[in-house]
């Protein structure tokens, strides 16, 4: 699944989006209390979260956890080459204004679709 294809996975299917975010809660709060399980995350988080889930992950989804090491964590964005053209897909899924504002919070809310996105349609395949 492309980042496209998630976005609309999102926006087709809420209640996965839901149901993902249920699932995510429940184990960033296992994260907090079973140490091994904590651990497990940070090492291997493909195996932890395949036993989590009870669901394998696509050798193409590339996920990792950390721990807040500072007063805040912030990931950021991965990077994109100002000199590439999207594609016809990636223009539709961005269609719209241009005020600047309404651009970042566009991109922050298609970042969200597409972590959900692609984490709801691993779940929703299983």
């Amino acid at each position: 699944m492309n980042k496209v294809e998630a976005y609309r996975y999102v926006q087709e299917n809420p209640e996965a989006a839901q149901q993902v975010q249920e699932t995510m809660q429940a184990l960033l709060a296992r994260s907090a209390t079973d140490l091994d399980f904590r651990r497990k995350l940070l090492h291997d988080p493909r195996t932890a979260m395949a036993e989590f889930t009870g669901k394998e992950m696509p050798e193409s989804f590339n996920v990792v956890f950390i721990e807040n090491q500072a007063d805040a964590t912030i990931v950021l964005p991965n990077p994109v080459d100002p000199e590439a053209e999207l594609s016809e897909e990636e223009l539709e899924a961005v269609a719209g204004g241009t005020d600047l504002v309404a651009v970042g919070v566009g991109l922050a809310i298609f970042g969200t679709g597409i972590l959900i996105g692609g984490t709801a349609a691993y779940l929703a395949d299983k």
